[in-house]
């Protein structure tokens, strides 16, 4: 806790206390005083009526007729007078005898002359009058004698009531003087320099301040605490000024960005229009829905949804509330809507619906873009697409019947051209078993070219058989294992690999999708040609794998064979195109035209690249 300081308040406080107390102790002296005196006066005034009393009794006993003389010379010498009064409280002796005979109760109160009657003998005060009475029976018991001793009780405590008084409001006079001086000393002093201050900050003096060494304690830290209010109302009107410039500047860009938004809104080719949920009033349209409708904005803020639609089939005005039903419960819509302008021609237009947030409503944004021309593009290609396939029908009809006429040529060939082959090689391996040890040299070499001819032939028309017949058959796909096809394709061709020194380099080939049948035949007749063309090569290197690219895989087989010239690449998968003589090395030329025809019908590509003498690769993807 902190320590308890003397603080104004609490100095105030003591202060006020101190001047609190100050009526009590004027009065206690006062009263200390006074009552002592008062119950002397009192009591000598009981004694002066009891001595009266005594006089008077005696003389009454003595003479009746002097009685008279002491009762006025009683009341010469001093306030004090005596009388005497029967047993029904009436004069007897007075010294006014005009009284005499009348009840003592006029002069006196009823209780107090009751009680004197009853008692015979004492002193009682008289409320009434307030002076003390002494009285004495007399011996017969029947009247009574009675001294009045004058107390002045009444005028003394009257005297002490406004002596109190007086006491008092001196007191409360110092008090308030005492008081106002410690205020006003203490606190108004510093409280004027604080108000003067204030005074001159609220005319816009942010430069007042106070001294707060010239305060004491919670004045102190009022002064401390009003010149750092007086610093941070610097700072926040400083700060103020600075965001009073950003909110200019800032009106002015968005005074800049609504020129633009509206200069961008109203050049846009598409008709813009910003439509109330609850009503579909529009609220705010560019010039080109004004233009492209061919009404004013007037005319459109007032216009219902159906004045703008056909009104026919399903473009009505229903149809259009349920669209906009459609953008608040769904998400945007789009749809082609065909519109109606001012003068009632229709046109066709690509609406999108879209609920947006402007301010605090919730609105309908809809843009509307002319596509007439192209709803008339549309309407020409049906036509077109009609007539083409019309004549894709009767391209189909003469393509049927081309492919009839194929077949037909194909069973030809396959019949017609095999009979003779098969004849001409039979019958000069038939010539060359019987009659070749008595045939001379030069004859068995010509049959022995007739049946390599015929054979040669024999396989070129396989080949042809199968190129063609790769255009009809239908592609079976399915995901494959490209590692397991080549290891089926260098199967069969284990003759070829026989008695070689032959070095297979197979990578990581992963899986494809495609026709089973027709992959392996590409991965034959490649490999075979890798075989063939790596002949001369001790060892023969034949490497086999694939690269993974962005967006397609590339397979590849390279050797370290013959290889090619790059200038003749064009030609390595035509028809019956070879870069090497027969006497080097044997083919159809006809094997890269089927792969390439087999590559194709995958959707694929193939190149190779080559060097002459230092092997070749060939690439293909599926």
């Amino acid at each position: 806790m902190k320590e308890l300081r003397s603080t104004i308040a609490l100095r105030l406080t003591v202060w006020l206390l101190l001047l609190s107390l100050l009526p009590f102790f004027v009065m206690v002296i006062f009263l200390q005083r006074n009552i002592p005196l008062m119950f002397n006066k009192l009591m000598g005034a009981q004694e002066r009526a009891h001595a009266t009393v005594l006089a008077l009794t005696d003389a009454l006993d003595n003479d009746p007729a002097v009685l008279q003389e002491q009762l006025s010379h009683f009341q010469e010498t001093r306030d004090t007078y005596g009388f005497v009064v029967d047993p029904q409280g009436r004069y007897l002796y007075h010294p006014n005898p005009a009284k005499e005979g009348a009840s003592a109760t006029e002069d006196f109160s009823s209780e107090t002359i009751a009680m004197i009657l009853e008692t015979k003998e004492g002193e009682v005060e008289d409320r009434q009058t307030g002076n003390i009475l002494g009285f004495h029976a007399l011996a017969d018991g029947g009247a009574v004698v009675i001294a009045m001793e004058p107390t002045m009780m009444e005028r003394e405590l009257v005297n002490l009531q406004r002596g109190s008084f007086i006491q008092l409001a001196v007191s409360l006079l110092l008090i308030a003087l005492g008081g106002g001086a410690a205020i006003w000393i203490t606190v108004g002093q510093p409280l004027r320099k604080l108000t003067r201050a204030a005074e001159q900050m609220a005319e816009g003096n942010l430069d007042a301040r106070v001294d707060p060494e010239e305060m004491e304690d919670e004045l102190s830290i009022l002064g401390k605490t009003f010149n750092q209010m007086a610093v941070t109302m610097r700072s926040l009107i400083s700060g103020l000024e600075t965001n009073v410039a950003d909110l200019i500047q800032t009106t002015s860009a968005l005074e800049v960005s609504e020129r633009r938004f509206r200069m961008i809104f109203n050049s846009v080719n598409d008709a813009i229009s910003l439509r109330d949920i609850e009503t579909g009033r529009i609220i705010e349209a560019n010039d080109r829905m004004c233009e492209m409708y061919g009404f004013s904005r007037e005319e459109l803020m007032n216009s219902k949804i159906g004045e703008l639609s056909a009104g026919e089939g399903s473009y009505t005005g229903e149809e259009g509330w349920n669209l906009i039903r459609k953008a608040v419960a769904e998400g945007p819509q789009s749809v082609s809507w065909q519109a109606r302008r001012k003068d009632g021609s229709l046109f066709w237009v690509e609406i999108n619906l879209t609920r947006v947030r402007v301010g605090e409503d919730d609105r309908i944004l809809v843009v509307a873009r002319d596509v007439t021309a192209r709803k008339e593009a549309e309407q020409k290609i049906q036509e077109m697409n009609a007539q083409l396939e019309q004549r894709v029908q009767e391209r189909t009809a003469e393509l049927v019947a081309a492919n009839r006429e194929l077949e037909a040529f194909t069973y030809s060939v396959s019949h017609d051209l095999r009979a003779p082959l098969r004849a001409m090689d039979g019958f000069s391996r038939i010539l060359l078993e019987d009659y070749g040890p008595q045939a001379p040299e030069e004859a068995n070499n010509y049959l022995k070219s007739i049946r390599r001819n015929a054979q040669h032939m024999g396989r070129l028309i396989d080949d042809l058989l199968s190129l063609s017949r790769l255009g009809r058959k239908p592609l079976n796909k399915q995901w494959l294992d490209v590692g397991e096809i080549v290891e089926q394709a260098l199967q069969t061709l284990e003759d070829d690999r026989l008695g070689r020194d032959i070095e297979m380099k197979i990578g990581e080939m992963g899986k494809c999708r495609g026709d089973e049948l027709l992959l392996q035949q590409v991965w034959v007749n490649l490999l075979a040609n890798a075989l063939k063309f790596t002949r001369s090569c001790h060892p023969a290197v034949i490497e086999v794998g694939k690269v993974d690219e962005t967006d397609r895989t590339v397979y590849f087989i390279r050797d370290n064979g013959v290889g090619f010239d790059m200038a003749y690449a064009d030609k390595l998968f035509g028809v019956f195109q070879r870069l090497h003589r027969n006497e080097e090395f044997e083919g159809t030329g006809v094997g890269l035209a089927i792969v390439k025809r087999i590559i194709q019908r995958h959707g694929g590509d193939i190149w190779a690249e080559a060097q002459a003498g230092k092997g070749a690769v060939f690439y293909f993807t599926l």
